[in-house]
């Protein structure tokens, strides 16, 4: 996200997290649904999900912040949002709203860390800090890498 220019977001909690990813990267948001295993992929990867035909990775932003494994639970959502070209699912404990961040209201993540971090940045807003996802980073390259091996490993089973 562009610290310098008013961001829409789509607000959610994961645990005790709130987070947001940009509007512009939301497909839509469902009822969570049974989640199929996927041998060989990425810790964060939950397993997939069928989207009307098209199979979509489940990513537990938890596990990205280091929260334990936690069961699916009917109240919960998911969260469609592309990736650059992949479309993924994020498990959403709420969905709150669409909010506008005023620029001055958000700190881009590179003055937070000197190492990689999957966030956009972090947003002050009147309910505490929210975490701005960046969708093109939520997979690291090498979880990319064998996210792709485990579905194409899927597909040929």
């Amino acid at each position: 996200m562009n610290p310098d220019a008013t961001n829409e977001v789509l607000r959610f909690d994961v645990g005790d997290l709130r987070c947001a990813v940009p509007l512009s990267h939301v497909r839509e948001v469902q009822r969570a649904v049974a989640v199929t295993p996927l041998p060989g992929a990425p810790e964060i990867i939950d397993g997939v999900i069928d989207v009307r035909g098209e199979v979509v990775p489940v990513i537990d932003l938890g596990r990205r912040f280091g929260l334990p494994r936690r069961p699916l639970r009917a109240s919960q959502s998911m969260v469609l949002v592309w990736t650059g070209e992949r479309l993924v699912a994020l498990r959403a404990d709420r969905v709150h709203w669409l909010e506008e961040l005023a620029p001055d209201a958000v700190v881009n993540a590179s003055r937070l860390t000197r190492g990689p971090l999957e966030l956009a940045g972090v947003a002050r807003t009147t309910d505490g800090l929210v975490l701005l996802q960046d969708p093109e980073a939520l997979l690291r390259q090498a979880e990319s890498e064998t996210l792709d091996a485990a579905l194409a490993a899927r597909s040929d089973g």
